[in-house]
């Protein structure tokens, strides 16, 4: 379809009298051009599964390649300011027209398909229907993990994947019934088993941990948090063949005390076993920070490859665009596995 446009453009071209100057019948005919390139955008933003989804194919030779992606704010885009409220003023035009037509998770599928990931998980995550969509869009499955503990909060979770996904549960605490406070993961915490081509099997937890700094309760909290993820953890991984990864918007730095008590367990942080590149993810405007991450345990590790923040295209904010803007505040981070 693409070919076709182009095709005819060239045939129809800009036709222009001696004088350089464009004639009514070569007008007519650039508008005709221009109405049939903006009637193949739609086609182009709901690209069939087939154009986006790896084979099983190539799948299976790539391993598995992983992405963890905050993408703030239920896929709103981000032009450097906090929240969902717009300035005033053209240089936000741009993004109020992509929200207006709903157009930011679309886009977020078409960069994650330039690097063939076949397990995403979300932080901040759209709503069940739009997370849907998307999966539909890339041909993938869809784990929907709701906000907080009733599954209602402002900031769920999410696991898109080709793979066959076998069981999922939100908030998997080792003993659920006594141990489900409501003061831990306020933002989302779930989990996926997934059977990969192999026939093996894959847990994959997605987290996001309690994001503020200001005093020693807010330690405490992120702790608990992870003392909880441990403990899950710990139990998939009685299985010596198991495979697990940890990843999303963990609210820490490496030079913090939750660091260390994460990294005291069984999950090996990818980023300092393989990384390339400095690893931070916050924000898109200028990265300082790593607080997004991919942990992996169990047999998994022993085919780690690479790790890295994705601070390119789409992903980054152009700071010399007055108009420009990126799809999220935080940039992803991608994990590879042969």
């Amino acid at each position: 379809m693409v070919l076709c446009f182009h095709l005819i453009v060239l045939i129809l071209g800009m036709e222009k009298t001696k004088s350089n100057e464009i004639t009514r019948k070569s007008f007519l005919r650039n508008t005709l051009c221009a109405g049939l390139g903006l009637s193949f955008l739609p086609n182009l933003l709901q690209a069939s599964p087939n154009q986006l989804a790896p084979s099983l194919a190539i799948q299976t030779q790539q391993g598995i390649r992983s992405i963890s992606y905050n993408v703030f704010n239920g896929c709103a885009g981000y032009i450097g300011i906090n929240g969902l409220q717009l300035p005033d003023g053209s240089t936000a035009d741009l993004i109020r027209k992509a929200r207006k037509l709903k157009q930011v998770p679309q886009r977020i599928v078409l960069e994650l398909a330039l690097y063939d990931a076949n397990i995403i998980s979300f932080s901040e995550g759209p709503s069940k229907a739009v997370l849907e969509d998307m999966a539909k869009m890339m041909g993938y499955n869809s784990v929907f993990f709701g906000g907080g503990k009733d599954g209602k909060g402002k900031f769920p979770g999410a696991v898109l994947t080709p793979f066959k996904v076998l069981s999922s549960m939100h908030r998997p605490f080792v003993n659920k019934s006594v141990n489900d406070p409501e003061e831990l993961f306020t933002r989302h915490w779930g989990k996926a088993t997934l059977q990969l081509p192999d026939g093996q099997t894959l847990v994959i937890h997605s987290a996001h941990l309690w994001p503020f700094k200001k005093s020693p309760k807010d330690t405490e909290i992120r702790l608990a948090e992870i003392a909880a993820l441990h403990e899950a953890i710990n139990e998939d991984l009685k299985d010596e063949n198991q495979q697990v990864l940890l990843q999303g918007d963990l609210n820490l730095s490496p030079d913090m005390p939750e660091y260390q008590a994460l990294t005291s367990g069984k999950l090996k942080d990818t980023f300092t076993l393989a990384g390339f590149g400095d690893g931070n993810t916050a924000n898109s405007k200028k990265a300082l920070r790593r607080i997004d991450y991919i942990f992996a345990g169990g047999a998994l590790l022993q085919r780690l490859k690479s790790c890295t923040a994705l601070n390119q295209g789409c992903f980054r904010l152009n700071n010399e665009d007055s108009m420009g803007f990126a799809l999220s505040d935080h940039l992803p981070v991608l994990a590879v596995f042969e």
